[in-house]
């Protein structure tokens, strides 16, 4: 509750009026992004992109003047202290925007953000669940979607096709690992799009290069899994080898010290181990969007 009142407040009137809003807090304030930069028409999932770039900048600077910036490390001494106002800047996935848009501006300011990445994004480039899903529904040439085995009732498009993406999502997160295929080239059939080609998945997401150069200038590297799989529809062998096949990836610029589990079905994480984000945070999903993922 306290992070959806939070973001709301966020979206709406600026986090300097979060903040002038609650003169006695002290802890740390959680900022996760996951794309910056405009959505515009693209045919993937507009839901995650969390900012652009211009207000993104306008955060960070904001935060800066206003509150300590710290990194994951710095969270078991900000959270015993009883006073001070910190903020841990985070983004989730790995995306390119996160290089080519956040980090020079982050780099500018000298502020330093933490990047949670999927790491079987970066070995392998390819197109997302939650893409593939937007961009089936986006691509379509017909006039609505028919899914008797997953949808209770036909689903019009409007003009965005937002409703129908939403839609779709909400069963991918139900639907048990086994039954993820089926249903993904159940939506190729119904939409007439077929699956997402790999060639869409290439400039998708950072690369190992990148990952590096921003490391080199002060930025922390983390892991969010390899596949970005739901966690709750996955088995708990299943869960541990993603996390630790995500911390054993030999390429990765830096050991990783810091997990942030799937937030489709766990809370954002800012500490080892892919725990949950410590008692005392409060964390905001982006400016003027929230992944729903």
């Amino acid at each position: 509750m306290k992070r959806a009142v939070a973001h709301r407040l966020f979206a709406r009137s600026g986090l300097q009026v979060l903040l002038a809003g609650v003169s006695r807090w002290s802890g740390v304030l959680v900022l996760n992004y996951h794309r910056v930069g405009q959505a515009g028409d693209s045919p993937f999932d507009r839901g995650v992109w969390s900012t652009d770039a211009g207000t993104f900048a306008e955060q960070i600077r904001f935060c800066k003047s206003r509150l300590d910036v710290i990194t994951p490390d710095d969270l078991p001494r900000a959270m015993a202290g009883r006073r001070g106002r910190y903020a841990l800047i985070t983004f989730d996935d790995g995306y390119r925007d996160n290089h080519d848009v956040a980090f020079p501006i982050l780099k500018a300011e000298g502020v330093p953000a933490t990047f949670f990445v999927a790491t079987g994004f970066i070995d392998t480039p390819r197109v997302p669940w939650w893409d593939e899903l937007a961009w089936m529904v986006r691509t379509s040439q017909r006039d609505g979607l028919e899914l008797a085995d997953w949808l209770p009732a036909r689903l019009d498009y409007a003009s965005d096709r937002e409703d129908v993406v939403e839609a779709l999502l909400r069963v991918y997160k139900t639907l048990p690992t086994e039954s993820i295929d089926r249903y993904l080239d159940a939506v190729a059939k119904a939409t007439g799009s077929g699956r997402c080609g790999v060639e869409l998945g290439h400039g998708l997401w950072m690369t190992w290069d990148n990952l590096r150069e921003m490391r080199a200038a002060g930025m922390i590297i983390g892991g969010h899994t390899v596949n970005h799989p739901v966690f709750s529809q996955t088995s708990a062998e299943r869960r541990r080898q993603e996390i630790l096949g995500c911390g054993r990836r030999r390429s990765t610029p830096s050991h990783v010290t810091a997990c942030a589990r799937p937030a489709s079905s766990m809370p954002s994480a800012t500490t080892a181990g892919c725990a949950g984000g410590p008692t005392g945070t409060t964390t905001i999903s982006g400016a003027s969007g929230s992944k729903r993922i």
